[in-house]
């Protein structure tokens, strides 16, 4: 059975990409403060003089980095990106679209929302994982989205999955769920 589906996909509302975006702010403030305090220790002999300096610092290019996003996410993305999904026998692919004009209701989304198939994307970015590539399955039920995670060692998400209503979130969990299971099973014959 092949399933397959459009989805809206919220930008600045989406939890998971803030979870990303907050990581990397982390990143980013703690390499900034570590960076100047270096190079004051290797300047003068008394570094944590710099530390309000450079926590200061942190804080605004930080700072600029989450109003950078939350312009892009507002003006660029519209809060909304359009994915397609195609789940095949070996292997899942999702294409991600920017859609450029559509009806302002749509940009305020928490959750995926139903999307039209678009067909005119001016950007896009493909992505496919294989079944054999996937060793978990991680949902997260009131989001409508599930994790497809790789390599045992660090359990990296190899694609998030976004369903635009319950009925294609349990059908697709169930498909892939049964897809990794099955492989797990021949692998054990």
């Amino acid at each position: 059975m092949k399933l397959r589906w459009f989805v809206g996909v919220p930008v600045l509302t989406n939890t998971l990409i803030w979870l990303d975006i907050l990581l990397f702010l982390v990143i980013l403030w703690l390499l900034v403060v570590t960076g100047i305090l270096a190079i004051q220790w290797v300047m003068t002999s008394a570094p944590l003089s710099a530390l309000p300096a450079a926590v200061s610092f942190a804080v605004t290019v930080s700072g600029f980095f989450a109003l950078l996003f939350t312009v892009g996410a507002i003006f660029i993305y519209r809060n909304r990106y359009v994915v397609l999904y195609d789940f095949g026998e070996d292997a899942v692919m999702c294409e991600s679209m920017i859609k450029w004009r559509g009806p302002i209701h749509e940009s305020f989304h928490v959750r995926p929302f139903p999307m039209e198939p678009l067909y005119d994307a001016r950007k896009s970015v493909a992505k496919r994982v294989h079944w054999a590539d996937v060793t978990e399955i991680e949902p997260i039920d009131g989001m409508r989205i599930f994790l497809l995670r790789g390599n045992a060692q660090r359990r990296s998400v190899l694609m998030r999955v976004y369903c635009p209503n319950d009925k294609i979130y349990e059908l697709a969990l169930e498909t892939a769920q049964k897809k990794v299971g099955r492989r797990y099973q021949d692998e054990q014959v």
